[in-house]
């Protein structure tokens, strides 16, 4: 058996501005929007 490399669901309301862009971001770099959260996140956390 394999083991959830993802164990909570995390939902944050946006502003419309924010979602669009984010949207644009992830059709130009064709990844999920939860991936390409997961990795801003991941990135701001490495930065402290």
């Amino acid at each position: 058996m394999r083991k959830r490399k993802f164990v909570r669901q995390l939902g944050i309301p946006v502003t419309e501005d924010v979602y669009q862009a984010i949207i644009a971001i992830c059709d130009k770099e064709e990844k999920s929007m939860a991936e390409y959260i997961r990795e801003a996140i991941e990135e701001k956390l490495a930065q402290q």
